[in-house]
């Protein structure tokens, strides 16, 4: 009885699944590069003439 319940769950579910997993891996994958921009721009600015002077 479980057996054949875990199989229909897999049959119903399994697309839902698949969403939420390629959802969670875009959404990590859009945070990364606003991490990875937001690095970038201050590593610009740590190294501009501009920075420098005002040590």
């Amino acid at each position: 009885m479980q057996k054949q319940l875990m199989k229909i769950m897999q049959l119903r579910y399994w697309k839902y699944l698949v969403g939420l997993f390629v959802i969670i891996v875009g959404l990590q994958g859009m945070r990364s590069m606003t991490v990875v921009d937001k690095w970038q721009s201050s590593d610009q600015y740590y190294h501009s003439e501009q920075f420098i002077r005002l040590l």
